[in-house]
């Protein structure tokens, strides 16, 4: 069995608050952030990349990005993995572009 870590952040409208690590997966082993079962109006969850911007932030599904002199370029799941949508124009997120990446926000917050 594939030994990778998933991990997911949790995002509560009714509270406005963002909890991290709020579900983790390693190795098939689930380590769940009970207290979030509490949270009045539920939340919801987004998923790391696996990758980090330039400055060493974990990049989520929904973060928005500046990339290469493009603010507000969104993180989407894609057809084959992560995406950088800004406006019309589609890049595929790979490791290659961690150094040039820089979170500025999330679709949440």
């Amino acid at each position: 069995m594939e030994n990778r870590t998933y991990k997911f952040r949790a995002y509560s409208p009714m509270l406005e608050k963002m909890f991290y690590n709020a579900v983790v997966f390693i190795g098939g082993n689930i380590v769940v952030d009970t207290a979030l079962d509490e949270v009045e109006g539920g939340v919801v969850y987004s998923q790391y990349t696996g990758l980090k911007d330039k400055n060493g932030k974990e990049i989520h599904n929904g973060d928005i990005i500046k990339f290469d002199g493009l603010e507000n370029a969104k993180i989407v799941w894609g057809d084959c993995g992560y995406d950088l949508i800004f406006n019309s124009e589609i890049v595929h997120l790979d490791s290659s572009h961690s150094n040039r990446l820089k979170i500025i926000g999330n679709i949440y917050e």
